[in-house]
């Protein structure tokens, strides 16, 4: 049921509609969505997470260490659906993808990457075409990033404030930064 009351066209979805996969990172990569996506760690090492608990967050040194994840079917589709993503981080040293999915083809797997530079890009998977927007670092930073469908646009945000939105180009996104 999409809404609170299926009666009520004013009732709002709840957080869990249409939600994917949740991975709190409570010692493990378990899928707590009910959806039974679990993932597996590959490298990464417990750590301290935003509020200074201890075995709630992952270290991953930017050498390929990561949490590997089932295939999502809803998000096999992609560019065709709607989507959204989004997760803590807290940068101290640069280099790594925060965060894969897809395929090999550009235009059908998403990044957000730490480039060496220290910057954070969002792309759909072509090089050439990707926004490179500083990463605040040593600090805790929530990170949103959405593609709608039916606007053909992409989004970035940064602690709820927008940094970036743009058009898809096909073999890739090109991001500017918002004004």
């Amino acid at each position: 049921e999409a809404g609170t009351d299926p009666e009520n066209n004013a009732s709002k979805p709840g957080l869990t509609y249409g939600l994917v996969a949740y991975y709190p990172f409570d010692g493990n990569a378990s899928d707590q969505s009910g959806n039974g996506r679990h993932g597996s760690i590959n490298g990464a090492v417990s750590s301290i997470d935003r509020y200074g608990v201890v075995g709630k967050a992952y270290d991953f040194d930017g050498n390929w260490t990561r949490v590997v994840l089932p295939t999502m079917e809803p998000l096999n589709t992609f560019p065709g659906s709607s989507f959204s993503y989004s997760g803590w981080f807290n940068v101290t040293n640069s280099g790594g993808k925060f965060f894969t999915y897809g395929w090999s083809s550009p235009g059908y797997r998403i990044h957000l990457t730490l480039e060496d530079n220290g910057s954070l890009s969002f792309d759909f998977g072509d090089p050439s075409e990707r926004l490179f927007y500083p990463a605040p670092t040593n600090v805790w930073t929530h990170v949103v990033c959405s593609f709608d469908v039916l606007t053909g646009k992409a989004r970035m945000y940064l602690d709820g404030v927008k940094q970036a939105e743009d058009h898809i180009v096909f073999g890739g996104l090109r991001l500017h930064r918002a004004t």
